[in-house]
């Protein structure tokens, strides 16, 4: 009977120490899964110069995570944007993300605003898809609100519609 539990005992904890070695990315994605989770629940928010941070997700698949940045207006309206100046504009808001965490981590005096929390939570992400050899795509949006699918005809329900269609149960 002692050397049954004593075998037991050593099944359980090879399994344990290989489920471990198995699950080890496995964790780094729910970590990253969880972080996107967090952030999610504090979006939409301002970051610097009016943008909004309108969303964030996680794809599994691709292991893949989005920013979803609505800009408050493009500075240069009638240039084309070429993929180098998207690269550029991407590089420069993972640039600014991770100056605004480390002057968070490196002052010790408490932040009150929401950029505190944004910031910090964005920061420690960024460090995990850096050590999970994750993606990061940032999507930018347009600074005005027009329907994607077709924008020259708005998707509008005024008040009494919406009062109409309430009623009609």
């Amino acid at each position: 009977m002692k050397y049954l539990r004593i075998l037991f005992i050593g099944i359980i904890c090879c399994l344990s120490f290989q489920a471990m070695a198995q699950s080890n990315g496995e964790r780094t994605t729910s970590e990253i899964e969880y972080a996107v989770k967090q952030i999610s629940r504090i979006c939409p928010t301002y970051m610097w110069d009016s943008w909004r941070f309108r969303d964030i997700m996680y794809e599994k698949e691709s292991n893949t995570v989005y920013f979803v940045i609505q800009l408050k207006k493009w500075k240069n309206v009638n240039e084309s944007i070429t993929p180098e100046k998207m690269k550029e504009q991407t590089y420069w808001i993972v640039e600014n993300f991770k100056e605004a965490y480390e002057s968070l981590i490196s002052d010790k005096s408490l932040y009150c605003d929401g950029d505190f929390m944004l910031y910090l939570s964005v920061g420690t992400l960024l460090h995990k898809l850096a050590m999970a050899d994750a993606n990061l795509q940032i999507v930018l949006l347009k600074p005005d609100q027009e329907c994607i699918i077709q924008k020259d005809i708005p998707m509008v329900v005024d008040g009494k519609d919406i009062n109409r269609i309430f009623k009609k149960e």
